[in-house]
């Protein structure tokens, strides 16, 4: 699964690691903006790492809750998706009215998520669709929207979208805290292409 670290929050006083061990309901707490010490985005990294807290996730990211951006970059870290929470983020991705950095981290979040070898029909089903999105969003009218989505789908299955992503080379729009979305779609024809596993775009 592809993960791109950075421009994320962090604690001001704990460790990752310590951060992932502690209770349940300090994580939810933090989530939720109520902590001085760990940033939503930390917590939300720990709770995608256990059972309950996966739950507290998936219940985060329905309606417009202010701490739902933090919430789907938890599910960056989620291993396996319930079929609720994939369609709730592939329903996010497509929600134009939705803020665009919001947005931008559902894309992030299906990173890693779109395989064929799936046993299921739903699942199958499921990935297609978020998928389907993800290609959609490759023309969204908003750039970090644009960005994430040519990040989730940069892996040598979809080199079908090399002619998409030949144009998109040529996009100058710049995201900030990162890099034009035409240097993200030259990363991501690299990654395709098995020619780098370099992980900044931004030299490119």
């Amino acid at each position: 699964m592809m993960k791109r670290a950075g421009g994320h929050g962090r604690s001001r006083s704990l460790t990752l690691q310590e951060v992932r061990a502690l209770p349940i309901a300090t994580l939810a707490r933090a989530l939720r903006g109520a902590s001085s010490t760990i940033s939503p985005e930390w917590a939300a990294d720990a709770l995608a790492r256990k059972r309950l807290g996966i739950e507290i996730l998936g219940r985060a990211i329905r309606g417009r809750k202010p701490f739902r951006r933090a919430a789907l970059y938890g599910f960056v870290w989620v291993k396996a998706f319930k079929s609720r929470d994939l369609e709730r983020i592939v329903e996010i991705l497509k929600d134009q009215t939705e803020d665009a950095k919001v947005r931008g981290q559902a894309a992030e979040a299906l990173s890693g998520h779109l395989r064929r070898d799936l046993r299921s029909r739903r699942a199958q089903q499921g990935h297609e669709r978020a998928r389907a999105a993800l290609v959609a969003a490759l023309d969204d009218p908003e750039p970090e929207v644009r960005l994430w989505s040519i990040f989730a789908l940069a892996s040598p299955e979809n080199a079908d979208l090399l002619p998409l992503l030949e144009k998109l080379a040529k996009d100058p729009a710049q995201v900030p805290g990162w890099w034009t979305v035409g240097q993200e779609a030259r990363w991501a024809m690299n990654q395709i292409r098995k020619r780098s596993v370099h992980l900044d775009p931004s030299d490119l």
